[in-house]
């Protein structure tokens, strides 16, 4: 909940979105979400909304531009999300920049020393006053620390950015609420559910230990610190809001005046670290563009900026070198039946569409040249493809597939005739290989024995547990809105059933008993006698059997 000292401010704010949006043509969108367009003078916002030429996706693209650093981190963020999101609006995403200046070094430097707990002067020899480089959520700057004339760069968080994320993110929940209730198309994207899962991801971005602890965490599992590493971190004098780490004195990889061969041998080697981190690992850097990629003097390749990074537990990474091994052998049945451990509600599975998604996607990549096709693209089309037909895989997945497709775009740049496959075959059939290892079998059966002797053990207690909710009328029944009309149909079919029978039952009883009397005692009714009328009962009785029977084979739901 918004608090309320900042009402008015986060009123501001979400009117000046709302008019962002309507001035890009997305009015019809507001009124949808019932906001008084009209009334707040919304309409008149138009002047200058781009031209008709202007596509749908750009328009979305230049309003989170528009709207600052936290609509551009969620822009960013949303780029990594091919399974729900159009491809369209995917590409559009990927091209998104931070339009921020540089804040002046007067305002920044209260919050550093705020951090560092003392004046700049007493823990830099140097601190350049203009920054390096500008971001949406921090600046860099180089300094000299004065303790050991070390040479550092420091990040510095801009003042008040987290402040106004949150409000932003407070805005854009009430937005999406309102979106997911009265916009039934939007509905299945959770929309909701994706600006939480975003705002986590922002606030933890936000907090620069964080990324000192993912480079540290990379270079104590780096296996090949001769070729690759991160920038070490200064802990001693990293905070929420600040970050040192070492000064890389180097330039972009592929703009280094090296020879073809080395270049050539730094795609394969920043390949292997990628192959590494993902697959043998499970912790990978997942943003590797040429901005986040140096070389440094010593030839080594520096991975740099380490707030971005994606984890994968070792089923997924079996399961994701099983899809890999299935798109090798163009099996799009393997592949299907892969997918169906990602389906979340499985009677909104397409099972028969997705194999037939699948095997049109493989057909285009059946000869695979990697100079016109990328791994990574087949890997995000096939999540995408996965998605649409209700199987999204774990958003690390798509992160793992777009560090594949920015590592090709850059290690091309370096080596015009680069190809992963070779690189990725070894990973990817070591962790297949490791999983029939004994020694990985035994793990595993002992934990599954381990875990049924728990849950039989348990299970006295369990009953118990429920037997004391039914007694004390405690136990919940959920039931799903969309099956509910059905159920009470059916149980109303049943109930009118079971009252004919009833029926049927007395019909027959009665006429048997007709039957049964003595015809010197009955007495004539419609000038029929005992016999004639019990006969006619159990004519009518056998008429309503047939017909009840005819009704329960009619409504019977066939096999599938």
């Amino acid at each position: 909940m918004m608090n309320p000292f900042e009402f008015f401010n986060n009123a501001v704010r979400a009117k000046e979105i709302a008019v962002t949006l309507a001035r890009h043509g997305f009015d019809d969108l507001l009124r949808q979400l019932n906001l008084p367009v009209d009334k707040l003078g919304l309409t008149d916002s138009k002047s200058d909304v781009p031209g008709k030429n202007v596509s749908f996706h750009k328009r979305i693209r230049l309003v989170l531009e528009e709207l600052g650093p936290t609509f551009v981190k969620m822009g960013q963020w949303l780029a990594g999300r091919e399974e729900i999101l159009p491809p369209g609006l995917i590409s559009e995403l990927t091209q998104l920049r931070d339009q921020v200046g540089a804040v002046p070094f007067e305002e920044m430097k209260p919050l550093m020393e705020k951090e560092l707990g003392r004046k700049i002067e007493e823990v830099f020899e140097k601190l350049e006053k203009d920054p390096v480089a500008c971001g949406s959520l921090g600046q860099v700057y180089h300094g000299w620390l004065k303790e050991n004339s070390r040479e550092v760069a420091v990040k510095a968080q801009r003042p008040g950015i987290r402040q106004r994320a949150m409000a932003d993110l407070e805005i854009l929940g009430w937005f999406a609420e309102q979106a997911n209730e009265k916009i039934d198309a939007l509905r299945p994207l959770d929309l909701p559910g994706l600006v939480d899962e975003m705002g986590s991801g922002l606030m933890a971005e936000l907090d620069f230990r964080n990324e000192a602890l993912n480079a540290d965490l990379f270079n104590r599992a780096n296996p090949i610190p001769k070729y690759v590493y991160a920038p070490d971190p200064i802990r001693n004098w990293t905070s929420r809001k600040l970050l040192l780490t070492e000064w890389i004195d180097g330039c972009p990889a592929h703009e280094a005046d090296i020879p073809a061969k080395i270049k050539k041998e730094l795609a394969c080697r920043g390949a292997e670290s990628v192959m590494t981190q993902a697959l043998i690992q499970g912790f990978f850097h997942a943003d590797p563009h040429t901005g986040n990629l140096a070389l440094a003097k010593d030839g080594r390749i520096v991975w740099m900026d380490w707030g971005l990074v994606g984890r994968l537990t070792r089923e997924m990474r079996e399961t994701l070198c099983e899809l890999l091994a299935g798109v090798v052998r163009g099996d799009a049945t393997r592949l299907t039946r892969i997918a169906t451990q990602f389906a979340i509600r499985p009677w909104e599975f397409k099972h028969r569409r997705l194999e037939m998604d699948l095997s049109t996607l493989l057909d285009r990549y059946r000869r695979f040249d990697p100079k016109e096709h990328s791994i990574g693209r087949l890997m995000l089309q096939m999540i995408w493809i996965f998605g649409q037909n209700g199987a999204p895989p774990p958003r690390d997945f798509t992160l793992l597939a777009k560090c594949i497709l920015t590592l090709e775009e850059t290690a091309a740049k370096l080596d015009p005739e680069f190809d992963p496959r070779p690189i990725a075959a070894p990973f990817v059939k070591k962790v297949l290989t490791d999983r029939w290892r004994p020694t990985r079998l035994w793990d595993q059966w002992s934990w599954e024995w381990e875990k049924w002797f728990r849950d039989f053990r348990s299970l006295p207690e369990d009953g118990r547990r429920l037997i004391q909710r039914l007694e004390d009328g405690s136990l919940p029944v959920e039931l799903r809105s969309e099956q509910v009309t059905p159920a009470m149909e059916i149980f109303q079919s049943s109930v009118n059933r079971l009252a004919l029978s009833l029926i049927l039952v007395g019909m027959i009883l009665g006429s048997a008993w007709i039957i049964a009397s003595e015809p010197d005692n009955s007495e004539k009714i419609f000038g029929l006698d005992s016999w004639s009328l019990g006969w006619i009962g159990f004519l009518l009785s056998g008429g309503l059997g047939l017909w009840v029977a005819w009704d329960i084979l009619r409504h019977r739901k066939p096999r599938a």
